[in-house]
């Protein structure tokens, strides 16, 4: 119940909760009536596994660190809303040790703590150096001051909501730059590979579009697939050579990268990062497109696809705009993750040793950079009908031949390549389709989930009472891959055979 309060004051959970803390029954002792806590209990639930904390938790000790924080509330060494940290602190008689902890760890600055489970004491790590206690003790004394500043609660709810999100992540968070810079730096090679001879022969199918498994390739790598894979396909085409990109360079960047995917997510994760990556390459192969496509134009087409999806919440832009987050409101509601995604992109460029595009020319750099952002934008699902209007438009319009394609039609073109590599997982083979399937669910029961906490409508597809994984399929096949796949194979036709496979997993989901 501490835990469900707490998270009522802040801003986020309590714009839409159902019922408000007065209402709440109060539980005293060990019988507690399950009438009264059916009132609550869901709710707690709800909080105590949120995975809108718990996906952000990026480490093992972040997630000691969250199990403390709720033995700390638990026990009510909680904060009134409406009451001066400190004053409230002293009311409740918190020890230091507390103190520090939410504080620091709550607030947002960065100290790592743990509980010892043995003795329950509270483990405080010793500072390395005399500038990081500076910085920390600057930090404590600005948010301290932001907290006495306050004059009504909702400021100070807001306070709190801002570094508690700053801390944990939330929609549209992300890692502070010097933490990107730290792991980029330090982690500019390839990853520890557990058996190269598996590796090879899967990297060996890497323009198969049926046979490659992406999943095996991220269990052999350590869970760093799109390192392995981006650098395997630019090497394959020689793009290195050809734009001008220093091996360390390329690998410096795609670990800033790799890390901004945030792995606790089920489906938007580096994996499906690095499979859009592989995918994209099949298609350009099997449509017979890589030979008709510049080096610039074939990076813009791999990258694109590495970073379509960069610092993704899990969540969807609908959801996004619903809540009012703060990324919605800086993109204006429109495509907000997409632009997200680039504007993430653009950042972890600028990173020391991590600009890839240094050594292009002026007319080629901006060339990759539209492209790129023509490709990502248009992976928002909300355009899939313009485009594929437009898509229609041209093949009624235009001869099914690339060469005689305009330069509009020719990123027209790129744009479809994008978004049919970022919603092929129907038209693959069935084990990595199902998986695939599950893993998107599980995000959008999550979502449901949210939405039910918070008093929302609960959207169709994300509804656990209703939403099946086998019709949620079904639908996205009729309604968005398939007429897609359609057009492709008019202008492509040796295409159609993942037409075909596409159709065997549609009869398969039918069953």
């Amino acid at each position: 119940k501490d835990i469900y309060i707490y998270m009522l004051r802040l801003p986020f959970f309590s714009k839409k909760t159902r019922f408000s803390t007065d209402e709440l029954p109060d539980l005293p002792g060990e019988h507690k009536n399950e009438t009264m806590i059916q009132a609550w209990g869901q709710k707690y639930k709800a909080i105590r596994h949120c995975k809108i904390i718990r996906s952000r938790l990026r480490r093992e000790d972040d997630i000691e660190q969250m199990d403390f924080v709720i033995k700390v509330l638990k026990e009510s060494h909680h904060f009134a809303a409406d009451q001066s940290m400190n004053s409230e602190f002293a009311k409740r008689g918190t020890t230091e040790d507390v103190q520090s902890y939410i504080m620091k760890n709550m607030m947002g600055t960065v100290p790592t703590l743990i509980i010892e489970e043995s003795s329950g004491n509270l483990l405080v790590p010793t500072e390395k150096t005399a500038h990081q206690r500076e910085q920390k003790s600057k930090r404590m004394q600005d948010i301290s001051k932001s907290i006495k500043s306050t004059k009504n609660a909702d400021d100070l709810k807001t306070i709190i909501f801002n570094h508690v999100i700053s801390k944990i992540g939330g929609a549209g968070s992300s890692r502070p730059v010097s933490q990107i810079q730290q792991v980029a730096v330090k982690l500019g090679q390839m990853p520890s590979i557990t058996d190269e001879a598996q590796l090879n022969a899967q990297l060996e199918k890497i323009d198969s579009w049926l046979d490659f498994d992406i999943f095996e390739v991220a269990k052999l790598s350590s869970n760093r697939p799109l390192i392995v894979v981006v650098t395997h396909i630019l090497k394959k085409y020689d793009l290195l050579n050809k734009c001008n990109i220093e091996e360390t360079c390329l690998l410096t960047f795609l670990t800033a990268v790799e890390d901004k995917y945030p792995n606790t997510n089920p489906y938007h994760c580096s994996t499906h990062a690095a499979d859009v990556v592989q995918t994209m390459n099949a298609l350009l192969v099997k449509s017979n497109l890589i030979s008709r496509l510049s080096p610039t134009e074939l990076l813009a087409c791999f990258i694109g696809a590495a970073i379509h999806d960069i610092d993704h919440p899990a969540l969807s832009n609908n959801f996004l705009i619903q809540i009012r987050s703060p990324l919605a409101t800086t993109y204006n509601d429109s495509s907000v993750l997409e632009n997200h995604h680039l504007a993430t992109f653009f950042r972890v460029l600028r990173l020391p040793g991590c600009n890839i595009f240094e050594n292009l020319s002026e007319k080629d750099r901006r060339e990759v950079r539209k492209n790129i952002i023509d490709m990502v934008m248009a992976t928002d699902i909300v355009l899939h009908v313009q485009l594929l209007d437009d898509f229609s438009s041209l093949t009624e319009t235009t001869t099914p031949d690339i060469a005689a394609l305009s330069a509009s039609g020719k990123k027209l073109l790129l744009k479809i390549a994008m978004h049919i590599s970022d919603i092929s997982n129907p038209a693959k083979s069935f084990p990595i389709c199902s998986e695939w399937a599950s893993r998107v669910m599980e995000e959008f029961y999550f979502q449901g989930d949210l939405e039910d906490c918070l008093g929302m409508p609960v959207s169709r597809e994300c509804d656990r009472a209703k939403a099946a994984k086998e019709h949620v399929q079904v639908g996205f096949i009729d309604y968005v891959v398939r007429p897609l796949l359609d057009v492709w194979i008019k202008w492509f036709p040796e295409m159609m055979f993942v037409h075909q496979q596409m159709e065997s997993n549609f009869l398969k989901w039918k069953e």
